[in-house]
């Protein structure tokens, strides 16, 4: 099949998977529960990178939040659990879906979360890579 054959076949679409992502987070029969993730398309990535772009109107400044962006993935993302499930943050009081994440996945939880998260979006393969995969095939 030739490449643009294919792409037009694909079209982005969303990928999903499963994951488990601490020993911490088991079932009852101390099995791993899993997370479900999907990819994010460009646009979604663009949108995160300029929400993470936090203006200082008074020293009329921009820096960019790296744990802004983090969230925008994590909290987008991850299908299941939602952390935007209005249920779920209402039992837990939380307001924001931000506050939801950081209550109940710990630092390095979060990390192996959006780590797996922009995986599924492309970002794990290097150009160097992909020539490698290239050339064995």
């Amino acid at each position: 099949m030739n490449l643009l054959k294919f792409l037009n076949k694909d079209k982005n679409q969303d990928w999903e998977d499963e994951i488990p992502i601490s020993k911490r987070l088991v079932d009852e029969k101390g099995k791993p529960i899993k997370f479900r993730i999907s990819s994010m398309s460009g646009k979604e990535y663009d949108s995160y990178q300029e929400q993470a772009s936090v203006l200082d109107v008074k020293n009329k400044t921009a820096r960019y939040s790296a744990s802004k962006y983090r969230e925008a993935v994590i909290i987008n993302h991850t299908i299941e659990p939602s952390f935007k499930d209005a249920e779920a943050l209402k039992e837990g009081g939380f307001v924001k879906p931000e506050q939801y994440l950081h209550a109940v996945l710990k630092a390095g939880e979060q990390n192996k979360l959006f780590t797996a998260i922009v995986k599924l979006s492309g970002f794990d393969d290097t150009i160097d890579d992909l020539v490698v995969e290239a050339k064995n095939s």
